[in-house]
């Protein structure tokens, strides 16, 4: 028999025959594959919502204590606060515009630190 012939007639050394439900194991394989990559999106999605309310949690305990805090300066510079004393009262404005600030700044920086 010519090499050639003998070459197409005999299967190729190394080849490996596929067993009888080599599809069905296959389309198992990528099913389970498939559940694994949902779950771990899923535990993924989940953890990020924990943290997203624990972050909204802390900021809003902040929010609030700051907010005691700018209650309590206040009143303490009204009471200290004379009928004729313009200069206490534009610090009464100017303490509230820097509390705003500082609000700002802290809610930035909390949503900073999330996304990053």
């Amino acid at each position: 028999m010519p090499v050639a012939i003998h070459f197409l007639l005999n299967p190729l050394e190394g080849r490996v025959d596929e067993p009888p439900d080599y599809l069905k194991q296959n389309t198992q394989l990528l099913h389970f594959e498939r559940l694994q990559n949902h779950e771990f999106d899923s535990q993924q999605m989940a953890n990020f919502s924990r943290r997203l309310t624990n972050v909204e949690n802390n900021l809003q305990r902040v929010t609030t204590d700051l907010q005691g805090l700018k209650d309590n300066v206040l009143v303490i510079m009204k009471l200290s606060m004379h009928d004729d004393d313009d200069e206490t009262e534009e610090n009464v404005v100017l303490f509230e515009m820097t509390y705003a600030s500082l609000i700002a700044c802290i809610v930035a920086g909390f949503f900073r630190r999330l996304l990053f």
